[in-house]
């Protein structure tokens, strides 16, 4: 057993002990302790101010209790940060000690203040504010020839002592608010009170501001009350905010006059030198979307006259003109963008608060990348849009909408490497993928997780019954998925159960429809049915004929529909809002199962296309080079 001396016990416990007293030192609140440190000047007579310096006095001067050898005082001034209060001497005062006492604390100077009958003592001044040059009259006692008088540091001129109670003096040039010190006999004396010189305001910042914007005015000689300050925009007032002997912090008033403007301060008047320009305000726009053309009015204040208008960075065409509401209408164009509506007030540019939706039209937001997925294939999961493999590429990218940005996400398995016209079916946040042209294995699906990272994102599913099946079609249709047609004489329709035989999914019932159609086939889904069309026949006749397989009619056959206006080949199909549509090159079509009939759209998209998908109720066609186009239907 190891013994421990008495000494490194005691050594251990002392140390402890000194941290305990070293941690409440530096844990300890701030010292609220009363203290008197000094006071000036050291001799006065009666009548005459004295600032009293020190710690933790009361920032109410009421509450201050201040006496001269025993005899109370008037405290006239109390500084906010309680380091000092400005006092007068009593009538009948004598030599001794000056005592404070706040709450339940009192101090004492450590030495005595001298009352000299002799001493100079001010008791009043008239004017209290002026300009240069005004002639001022210190009343006091003992004033003798030759005195000097200071407004704060400034000397003034011109000082004539008129009797011991009696001096006039001028306001020096450049003087600010201060108080008025008289220096003779080698004595001095101090007012109680502030002369006050009048303001001067020069720059604004900024000077341009809407109804409500805060502004600085910048100058000299204000009042550190924001109450004292009068801040006039025209005839209407203006709310200060904060005050401080050089700036002054304003709310620009409704209704506020375009100009110079006026700061009155103890009745003196000044007014900047800079002009300021009231701006407009933008309250609401309505509507808050819609297609080219539309008519929007912008509400709000104070717009000038021929203001300038955009929608994003584009010119907007002004109908009417009124104090409180423009009428403009959105670019009537296949270009028009959706963004924030700006007005141009006095060079400063107002926006929106939020941007105006433009519909019915496609806009490109994000423009070609690097990567080629030429004759790739494409689909959509928990709204995010993927481009899969294609001529010499494994990769697949990630496109998110809100971002709008592709990222790489994962590469494809082996077996189906480089893989060009695949088929996909969307289910349970999971792509089910195969009958890709020119892999390794043209039967081989698997199911992809984009949840997932990795290798660990791919599973193999059961392969398709015939190989080189390329270019056909995929479905969900209320849970049940199909795929079929293509190429290599696919002439079926065959349905997939991705949960059986343990989960790599059996190819099942399938059965041959009457149509032609057979591979670069355009498809999309509406509430539970299927449609496909055009594409090419058995050989290279391309087709124009529609169908649509609606599993709850009949599970093996298919019932033809309005065909499409031309032959189309590999066309992008989507569905949105209980519509179908195509996009042949650059130009959309658009399908009504309602009225059996296709319509061409009124804007096309700027480029010919090869992929479109659908996230968060928005189109998104796209290139192979990954140059986006979103479409936002009217709503």
């Amino acid at each position: 057993m190891k013994t421990i001396s008495l000494r490194a016990v005691c050594s251990a416990l002392l140390l402890f002990m000194l941290a305990g007293i070293s941690s409440c030192k530096r844990d300890s609140p701030q010292d609220t302790t009363l203290k008197l440190i000094s006071f000036t000047p050291e001799k006065g007579s009666e009548g005459g101010v004295v600032t009293l310096t020190g710690k933790n006095f009361s920032s109410t001067k009421e509450k201050n209790i201040v006496k001269f050898n025993g005899l109370d005082a008037v405290v006239s001034e109390a500084q906010s940060d309680g380091a000092s209060i400005t006092v007068i001497i009593p009538d009948n005062a004598t030599t001794g000690k000056i005592s404070v006492k706040v709450g339940d604390q009192q101090v004492s100077s450590a030495k005595d203040f001298v009352v000299d009958p002799l001493a100079p003592a001010i008791t009043a001044f008239t004017p209290d504010k002026g300009p240069a040059g005004t002639v001022v009259t210190i009343t006091g006692n003992n004033f003798k020839a030759p005195a000097q008088v200071y407004f704060g540091t400034l000397e003034g001129t011109d000082v004539v002592v008129k009797s011991k109670t009696s001096i006039e003096v001028k306001v020096p040039a450049n003087v600010i608010n201060a108080k008025i010190k008289v220096k003779c006999s080698g004595l001095e004396a101090e007012s109680a009170a502030l002369f006050y010189a009048p303001p001067t305001a020069t720059t604004l910042n900024p000077k341009k501001a809407p109804e409500g914007a805060e502004i600085d005015i910048n100058g000299t000689n204000f009042d550190l009350t924001p109450a004292n300050n009068t801040v006039k925009f025209g005839t209407v007032v203006a709310e200060v905010l904060e005050a401080n002997t050089t700036k002054l912090r304003v709310r620009v008033p409704a209704g506020a006059a375009n100009g110079k403007l006026n700061i009155t301060v103890k009745e003196q008047v000044a007014q900047t030198t800079d002009l300021f320009y009231l701006l407009a305000t933008i309250t609401d726009f309505n509507p808050k979307n819609g297609e080219p053309g539309t008519t929007v009015v912008i509400s709000g204040k104070n717009f000038d006259n021929m203001p300038t208008i955009k929608i994003g960075d584009q010119d907007c065409n002004i109908v009417k003109e009124e104090a409180t509401a423009i009428t403009i209408t959105i670019p009537n164009n296949a270009t028009a963008r959706s963004g924030f509506i700006s007005i141009t007030s006095r060079g400063e540019i107002l926006k929106t608060a939020s941007q105006f939706e433009v519909t019915n039209v496609w806009q490109m937001i994000h423009n070609s990348t690097a990567f080629s997925h030429s004759e790739g294939t494409s689909f959509a999961v928990n709204n995010k849009i993927y481009l899969v493999g294609g001529r010499g590429n494994s990769d697949i990218h990630e496109f998110n909408p809100v971002t709008q940005a592709w990222t790489l996400v994962n590469t494809m398995p082996a077996e189906i490497a480089n893989g060009m016209y695949g088929d996909v079916i969307v289910a349970n946040n999971k792509a089910y993928m195969g009958n890709f042209f020119g892999c390794a294995n043209t039967a081989a699906w698997f199911e992809f997780n984009p949840a997932i990272t990795g290798t660990a994102a791919w599973k193999r599913m059961a392969d398709y019954p015939t190989s080189n099946a390329y270019g056909g079609i995929g479905f969900n249709l209320n849970g049940t998925l199909y795929s079929g047609l293509g190429s290599a004489g696919s002439n079926y329709i065959i349905k997939f159960d991705p949960a059986a035989n343990s989960g790599t999914g059996a190819w099942r019932d399938l059965f041959v429809p009457s149509s032609p159609n057979r591979i670069y086939i355009s498809h999309f889904t509406i509430n539970g049915v299927g449609y496909y069309g055009g594409g090419y026949d058995g050989g290279v006749v391309g087709r124009t004929e529609f169908y649509k397989f609606d599993p709850a009619v009949s599970t093996t056959s298919v019932t033809q529909i309005k065909s499409f206006p031309f032959t189309v080949v590999g066309g992008a199909g989507f569905s949105l809002n209980n519509k179908g549509y195509v996009i042949k090159g650059a130009v959309p079509y658009e399908y009504s199962p309602a009225a059996n009939s296709w319509t061409t759209m009124k804007y096309p998209i700027p480029v010919p296309v090869s992929f479109a998908q659908v996230a968060n109720n928005k189109a998104y066609a796209f290139t192979w080079a990954g140059e986006m186009y979103e479409y936002i239907p009217n709503h």
